[in-house]
């Protein structure tokens, strides 16, 4: 059944309503579309409705973010462009290239490291290197 529920939330956008959410300035809200798109991401189907519904520049953003607020969600996005990324790599690789992924990692990596989050920039790191991955 949770997978059934999973399928019907992506066929009924709500993909779209919380890649939409991590835009907002409202830290609470971001949570949890972070984590709802967390857990959509461990599904191949429902990675690639992630990339196919520009969820992924969101998540780059949120990566990117220099909002305090926005530090501790960094590990979460990690784990989810790690995931989509590694799942649907010719898709989602190049865009994720495009859209900055790359640097905003970096700078995730950074930004964790002042935080003294080895967790977090550990599953940071995991994420560059699928994104770099070379098959």
């Amino acid at each position: 059944p949770n997978v059934e529920n999973k399928r019907l939330l992506v066929e009924e956008g709500a993909i779209h309503g919380l890649r939409d959410m991590l835009d907002l300035q409202q830290p609470e809200a971001k949570h949890r579309a972070s984590e709802a798109l967390y857990r959509l991401s461990n599904n191949e189907a429902n990675g690639l409705d992630l990339y196919r519904a520009g969820a992924l520049r969101p998540i780059v953003g949120l990566l990117s973010s220099k909002a305090p607020a926005d530090r501790t969600l960094k590990p979460r996005a990690a784990d989810t462009l790690g995931r989509v990324a590694q799942i649907h790599v010719w898709d989602t690789r190049p865009e994720a290239l495009q859209i900055g992924a790359v640097p905003a990692l970096g700078g995730a990596l950074d930004d964790l490291a002042v935080a003294g989050d080895d967790d977090g920039r550990s599953r940071v790191a995991k994420a560059l290197k699928l994104l770099s991955r070379h098959d």
